[in-house]
């Protein structure tokens, strides 16, 4: 099915910023580093990503049902590419931050749920346990794949290029899914 192989390609492109894996393990180091925190402020900025996650899916999956899942998906990705990138370049540790990090987490956590919808919108329904089971192992293999790649990639250039990588992969993602195709539904 050539929707589904777009799909999960999107959902592997995307893996790399995930803030379930990637992020996790990488943003609140950079926020110690960074910004000289401690470890509990540096956990309150995580928090507030964390609870743009819990809004985020909620909040897009409505919009997307509103106007379209395939679409508002790109548009996720495309501003989570752009949250996720642009959190290097603050100066301070304030309330902006916090700001950009809750707007980070909206995005970052709605895409996966939105591509789990065009999944469930790409095969029949006698399929569809089969391939949810597919996305979930893709899934599941692909998250700590990036983390591992993240992580060389820090090690050897920086947080810069890794950030940047992960904002390219989210941008690869809706490449990907610029190619899923869906019939009109009939009334």
């Amino acid at each position: 099915n050539r929707n589904i192989m777009f799909l999960t390609l999107a959902m592997i492109a995307g893996a790399s910023g995930r803030g379930t894996n990637v992020l996790s393990t990488y943003l609140t180091t950079y926020l110690v580093d960074t910004y000289h925190l401690d470890a509990s402020r540096a956990g309150f900025f995580f928090s507030a990503m964390m609870v743009g996650g819990i809004v985020g899916p909620i909040a897009v999956g409505w919009l997307a049902d509103k106007i379209s899942h395939k679409i508002v998906c790109q548009l996720t990705l495309l501003a989570a590419a752009f949250f996720n990138f642009t959190v290097i370049y603050y100066p301070c540790a304030d309330w902006f931050l916090v700001t950009h990090l809750v707007l980070a987490g909206v995005f970052m956590w709605a895409r996966g749920p939105l591509i789990e919808t065009l999944f469930t919108e790409a095969t029949d329904k006698a399929s569809l346990d089969t391939l949810l089971s597919i996305y979930y192992t893709v899934a599941f293999v692909s998250g700590p794949g990036w983390t591992l790649v993240t992580g060389l990639v820090i090690d050897k250039f920086g947080v810069v290029p890794a950030f940047a990588l992960m904002a390219a992969s989210y941008l690869l993602g809706m490449i990907f899914l610029a190619f899923v195709k869906f019939e009109p539904k009939k009334k």
